[in-house]
């Protein structure tokens, strides 16, 4: 702004700017008679970026040549935008061909350099500049010329168009003051040194004093808004410079985590936990808890949270950030835990109950399972507690066969249904013996006795655990038994086909068929693994009238 403005700033957790550095180079050879344009190489001017009412120094280096060898003094004028102050020039380094360093001065927005010279000279210098850059009403981009007055009247000039930018800063104005949360420190700039008030705007015309303050040697007052009231406008003024105005407001913060209630075991270990603010943007915040160790801490908040001191962690999030709470194998108790953010007096807390669960075991729904041999036999197991998977077994050596069966419950519903294809049971070939009910869920046959037949028939020892094979033939959770039924003939169906002539079409199956029945020639079908072959007998007759079906019996044996 102008100079009735002043430069204000709410100071978050970093606020720096990198200026980039301007490295520049006009130079051409001149003539041998007198100085000009094409003799003056401007060869660097650091930080040409600045803020406005600030001070910065600056390294200047340029070269002149072809200065004459008329006796006198040379002067090189290094002229700055209109409004900055030089405040100091050191130099730094000087090389000269038939020329001497005398002086090196500020005044003003402008840097002089003498040089004398016994002959046609040159020389390059190097100096460090303070300089005090005015107030801006916008951002504004600033002129440099360096101009070479020769001793024997000739003179030229370089001027680097637009070289340094000078920026507005001062955002902070009664109408639309700064925005500050409750709890950060705001940084006032651009007064004298001395005596400044801090005062509240109670009305369109009106304030009240709400304590005094003391802006250092640069003009610079740190003001910390953690006893201001949220919701008002504040300034900083003296009687000299107009005043800078901002707003105080309350960051809100909730944080939560689900229901609150985890185990520390099997597959409800997590929590998640929800951030929610006013606040835009990313923030700090400081995690601490009574009753976890800090090594805990980085367990439950997981790779995004980070040591802070000895007993609490840090964790950057926002309004709307969601992270997992991993509670797996901690103490089972309550946590409360304690969030505040870093650079405001926001802060909030939850609790999260743990619930001790044990190893768990894995056991059978049903301790017998029969079926006809060849059919599927479904075995459902149940997990409880932590356990999430195991080991299942059926049969054993002495019986002629044996399937050693993994599985794993997917899904988290405490259990898992093993379907056991009796039919391809102890083939080689490489058909599915096992699968799960539930796609969710894994099962998967380890091993199994090869056979040369069908799995006979007979009563098979059942096994099931959470450990391995072995462990579970050792010591298993659950027993139980899978009874193969011999297949028999169990019923006969008959069809008769219509219109004229008719032919009946009776199929007879036997030895480890499930029915017999008599059959249309279009519904015919081969028995798997039968030991002989249908006997099919065929009869025709005429009939005056269609008969879509005769009969059907049925008889259980």
């Amino acid at each position: 702004m102008t100079d009735n403005n002043n430069k204000i700033r709410a100071l978050f957790l970093t606020a720096l700017m990198v200026f980039s550095v301007f490295a520049g180079t006009i130079a051409l050879t001149g003539t041998a008679a007198a100085v000009n344009d094409n003799d003056i190489v401007d060869d660097e001017f650091t930080n040409t970026t600045v803020d406005e009412s600030s001070t910065t120094l600056h390294t200047v280096n340029f070269t002149v040549e072809n200065l004459s060898s008329d006796t006198g003094d040379d002067t090189t004028t290094i002229t700055l935008p209109s409004g900055a102050t030089v405040n100091s020039v050191s130099q730094n380094s000087f090389n000269g061909t038939n020329a001497s360093f005398v002086s090196a001065t500020g005044s003003s927005n402008e840097i002089v350099v003498t040089t004398s010279n016994t002959d046609n000279a040159s020389f390059t210098l190097s100096a460090t500049v303070e300089v005090t850059w005015p107030s801006v009403s916008s951002t504004t981009d600033g002129d440099v010329s360096i101009t070479v007055d020769d001793s024997d009247g000739s003179s030229g000039t370089v001027t680097k168009s637009g070289l340094l930018t000078i920026t507005d800063t001062t955002s902070g104005n009664k109408t639309s003051p700064t925005l500050v949360f409750q709890g950060q420190t705001v940084l006032a700039n651009g007064f004298n040194p001395g005596d400044l008030q801090l005062r509240r705007v109670t009305g369109s015309k009106s304030s009240t004093f709400v304590r005094g303050l003391t802006a250092d040697s640069t003009g610079q007052v740190v003001v910390d808004s953690s006893n201001l009231d949220g919701g008002e406008t504040y300034f900083v003024t003296s009687s000299s410079t107009s005043a800078q105005y901002f707003e105080v407001a309350v960051q809100s913060l909730t944080v939560s985590a689900d229901d609150g209630e985890v185990d520390n075991g099997g597959s409800d270990t997590t929590e998640e936990l929800t951030i929610e603010s006013n606040r835009g943007g990313e923030f700090n915040h400081t995690i601490s808890s009574d009753d976890a160790s800090q090594d805990e801490l980085l367990q439950i908040f997981g790779s995004s949270a980070v040591a802070d001191g000895e007993d609490d962690v840090a964790l950057v999030g926002s309004d709307g950030t969601t992270a997992d709470l991993n509670f797996s194998e901690l103490d089972a108790g309550s946590y409360s835990f304690d969030v505040s953010v870093q650079d405001t007096t926001a802060s909030d807390s939850f609790t999260v109950n743990v619930t001790d669960v044990g190893d768990g075991s894995a056991t059978f729904a049903n301790s017998s399972v029969e079926v006809s041999q060849g059919d599927i036999a479904s075995v459902t197991i149940d997990l409880s507690e932590a356990a999430t998977g195991g080991t299942f077994i059926i049969g054993s050596d002495d019986a002629g066969y044996q399937a050693n069966i993994s599985f794993t419950d997917g899904n988290d519903d405490g259990e898992v249904t093993v379907q056991f294809n009796t039919y391809t049971a102890g083939n080689v070939s490489g058909a599915t013996v096992v699968t799960a009910a539930d796609n969710d869920d894994t099962v998967t046959l380890d091993s199994q006795t090869d056979l040369a037949n069908l799995l006979d028939d007979g009563e098979y020892e059942l096994a099931v655990g959470t450990g391995d094979n072995v462990s579970v033939t050792d010591s298993p959770d659950d027993v139980g038994t899978v009874f193969l039924t011999e297949r028999s003939t169990d019923s006969q169906l008959i069809w008769t086909a219509p219109a004229q002539p008719r032919a009946t079409w009776t199929l007879t199956t036997t030895a480890r068929s499930p029915s017999r029945r008599s059959w249309p020639p279009s519904m015919l079908a081969s028995s798997r693994r039968t030991t002989r072959s249908p006997r099919l007998t065929s009869s025709s007759t005429r009939s005056t009238r269609p008969v879509s079906r005769v009969s059907s019996t049925r008889t259980v044996v």
